[in-house]
């Protein structure tokens, strides 16, 4: 049961609490921490967790005094983060963001009314767009494709698959997140984002806002400026890959069973993972067709696109 805060004008305004997540970004942070400041919505409870930076990061959470809560950690890994902010939130939806990541200012006044609009969902989010170092935009609003209300039974089918949005864009009732918290955290230090939304799909309903209110900064320290979302990706990549579908899969199971569901999926159903074992000469091409043609975020004439597009490079790669 939502607990509706009166604020004026006799509009209700729920506490939102917005959790910025670091790690050795202080070139960033300021922006990020900003941009929450910034929201047209008020009513916002900012916590910022800074996971054992060795960098000036700490000095620049200091800087704002008590206009935050800082939670200082040693290093745990993105999980570790999501664990110790959830617990301690008290907001009735908790909003993700990434310290080299930011938000416009509508982005939870929106959201807030979202959420208005659609109380049976738990996880809610919206696009995103790139950005280069400088927070310039780069192409098109991302995923392209929106989740529907219900998505269980297409996450099943696929394997997982599906276009995933990213950690700024997520907010999620806090009941819904105390189901998913603790994170498992050995073995894979980051993807808590991906977890915490395949989690959603299975226990809640979805809310997906059509309007770009994150930017996500693509620099030479993440991951996904060193080729993640392209085809051409070196072997250390895609095995990295492979494992982050398989690990997630692992979270999701141990997260599942204890609110007593038997979580059964087929990963060799996972495009993108049969995709990287192809490429690593671990699957056959007749098995990425199969996976293919089983994500259900796409329509059939999207899915036999993507995989032409995907047997044109395999063609080119073998030939060059």
């Amino acid at each position: 049961m939502l607990r509706w805060k009166k604020k004026h004008l006799g509009v209700d305004e729920p506490l939102i609490t917005a959790v910025v997540n670091n790690y050795n970004y202080a070139r960033y942070l300021h922006n990020a921490i900003g941009s929450v400041f910034r929201q047209t919505y008020k009513n916002i409870e900012l916590i910022v967790v800074d996971d054992g930076s060795t960098d000036h990061s700490r000095e620049i959470i200091a800087s704002y005094g008590d206009k935050l809560r800082p939670i200082l950690t040693e290093n745990g890994g993105q999980g570790h983060a999501v664990n110790l902010a959830v617990a301690a939130a008290n907001g009735e939806y908790v909003a993700f963001l990434d310290s080299d990541d930011f938000w416009v200012p509508a982005k939870i006044q929106k959201m807030v009314e979202l959420a208005r609009q659609r109380p049976d969902a738990g996880l809610l989010y919206h696009r995103y767009l790139n950005t280069n170092v400088y927070g310039d935009a780069m192409g098109g609003p991302e995923p392209p494709i929106l989740l529907p209300a219900s998505f269980q039974r297409g996450y099943l089918h696929s394997g997982g698959s599906y276009w995933h949005s990213v950690m700024s864009t997520l907010m999620l009732k806090r009941d819904l997140l105390q189901k998913i918290v603790p994170i498992p955290t050995y073995a894979n230090r980051e993807g808590a984002d991906s977890v915490l939304e395949h989690c959603g799909i299975m226990l809640s309903r979805i809310a997906a806002h059509p309007d770009a209110m994150a930017y996500r900064r693509i620099h030479g320290g993440n991951l996904y400026a060193a080729g993640r979302e392209t085809y051409d990706r070196t072997p250390e990549l895609r095995l990295a890959d492979v494992k982050r579908v398989e690990w997630r899969s692992f979270c999701v199971r141990q997260i599942l069973r204890r609110h007593g569901i038997d979580f059964k999926i087929n990963l060799n159903a996972n495009e993108w993972r049969m995709i990287n074992l192809h490429q690593l000469g671990l699957a056959t091409q007749g098995q990425v067709m199969l996976a293919a043609m089983r994500n259900s975020n796409y329509s059939y004439k999207e899915r036999a696109r993507r995989l032409r597009d995907y047997l044109r490079y395999d063609m080119r790669r073998k030939r060059a």
